[in-house]
């Protein structure tokens, strides 16, 4: 999905462990959205549960989400987000993504390119 991360971070608590977790504002999916359970738009609360120094900056992002075991303690929805830095992708104001390859070169392509090599058009 892509959208935007707000900035701050918040203190959460899923009853098992107390951790830091960010709102994202989700614009839309590019795939696969109804198997994870996130919405597909809408702010969502992600569970971020590393050091507030490891959180993304705020800016626009495309993201990959999955629903939390558990909500947090106050019934919240929680989100987790795959730490690895290659899924947290920075979405330019042209809508443009840049790729980094496994030989470490790297691509740009577009949103709506990878939403449709994903839908596999």
């Amino acid at each position: 999905m892509y959208g935007t991360l707000r900035g701050g971070r918040i203190d959460m608590d899923d009853g098992v462990t107390k951790s830091s977790a960010f709102r994202f504002t989700v614009d839309a999916v590019l795939a696969g959205a109804t198997d994870t359970g996130v919405p597909s738009a809408g702010t969502v609360t992600v569970w971020y549960p590393v050091s507030q120094a490891q959180l993304p900056k705020p800016g626009r992002y495309v993201l990959l989400l999955d629903r939390a075991e558990r909500p947090s303690t106050s019934g919240v929805p929680l989100f987790e987000m795959a730490p690895q830095p290659q899924l947290v992708l920075p979405l330019g104001d042209d809508d443009r993504l840049t790729l980094r390859c496994q030989d470490g070169a790297e691509g740009v392509v577009r949103r709506e390119r990878l939403r449709a090599e994903l839908d596999g058009s």
